[in-house]
């Protein structure tokens, strides 16, 4: 559930913000494509070795 409904929401998310971006009459803004697979699988590496997964912080 983790990676499959990111995988599933983000194409959609990506999408709208660049029509909302673009109709707003900003220039066009692109997000990046997100592999949540394998950065899932990085996180279970990090874990595995002992290292501390990253922490997201918001102000």
């Amino acid at each position: 559930m983790g990676i499959a409904c990111p995988q599933i929401v983000y194409p959609y998310l990506r999408s709208n913000v660049s029509d909302i971006v673009t109709r707003a009459g900003f220039p066009p803004v692109h997000l990046a494509e997100i592999n949540f697979q394998a950065m899932y699988e990085q996180q279970q590496a990090q874990v595995q070795q002992g290292q501390p997964s990253p922490i997201i912080t918001t102000a």
